[in-house]
Parts: C-alpha cells; structure tokens; sequence
C-alpha cells in the first residue's frame, strides 16, 4: 500500500507542478456502472484519440493497463478490464484477473491521448453505485486532504458540457 500511495504522491506531485498546462487535467474521461458493468467513457478533441488507459490497484500495486495499436480506430468507450479490439494490455496484475473492484479500496483512473491529453481522478468501487448512463463519475478537482484528483457524481450532460468546452479552449 505504501507503494501505490508513493506513486500517486509522486505521480501526482509532477502532474501538480505543472498545472499552468491544463492538458494535464482535462475533463475527458468519465466512470458508469451498467448492469453490474463498469464501463470509462472518453472524449478525446477532434482529431485527437486516446491511447493508454490505466487503472491501479492499491493493494500490492497491481496495474491494470490497455494501449491503442498502431492504426486503431479512435474509440471513446471501453469495458473495464477488457481491451478493445486492436488494443493490447499492457500489464495485467491480479486487479484484471478477477475484474471486480474492492468496494473498501481507492482505485486511481488515468489515460492518455496522442496529443499528450491527461485525465485522472481516484474512485472507489461503491461511488459507482450511484452512477448508470446518465450519471456519470469524473474528476471533480484536487482533494483538499491529498491533493490527489477528486471525483464526484455528474450529470451525463455536464461531463459532455465540460469535455466540450475544453476542447474549444484547447483544439487540437
């Protein structure tokens, strides 16, 4: 635990350190539960596609984590633990093998566009209770107790509001 909690510090002390560039916190990526499954969604700018999507797991530091191939067509939905065609995984520790998520534990979302797009917050399983398609998990801000990335519960329409509106203040 310890060295899941030193990588987001240090993770995250960089990401802090450069926060004049807003590419590093840009609201494009969202968490729902849908019949029991867990689902990101990702809005990448025109023109723009996702490329690497991670999820880490405190308990022993276990990443679950899946790459775009070269030539792969964007994609702007993607089951957790389960790579979308023509993407490969790229590690896959414990967390991936049984594809559940610790209700008790805290989980940190990241990805990674090609124009260099960052998002990441920290969850945990039981926020997911409260969302579907309509209501969806996503970076709320710093948490003022750690200053990892925050997540709360929004509006589908207010995360597509946001990843819009970031999007015509940084085009690609």
């Amino acid at each position: 635990m310890l060295l899941w909690a030193a990588f987001l510090i240090g993770g995250f002390t960089v990401l802090a350190g450069q926060t004049a560039d807003p590419r590093l916190q840009a609201p494009i990526l969202a968490l729902y539960r849908e019949d029991g499954v867990v689902f990101a969604d990702m809005v990448p700018c025109a023109g723009d596609r996702v490329r690497t999507v991670y999820v880490d797991d405190p308990a022993g530091y276990a990443r679950w984590s899946v790459a775009a191939g070269p030539g792969t067509p964007p994609v702007s939905k993607l089951r957790l633990f389960e790579a979308p065609p023509g993407w490969r995984v790229t590690d896959d520790d414990p967390i991936a093998a049984t594809a559940t998520l610790d209700p008790r534990a805290p989980y940190l979302l990241w990805l990674q566009s090609d124009r260099g797009d960052q998002a990441a917050f920290v969850f945990t399983a039981s926020q997911l209770e409260s969302t579907a398609r309509s209501a969806v998990l996503t970076a709320t801000g710093r948490d003022d107790e750690d200053g990892d990335p925050g997540s709360g519960v929004v509006p589908r329409s207010e995360f597509e509001r946001r990843a819009a509106e970031y999007c015509r203040r940084f085009p690609t």
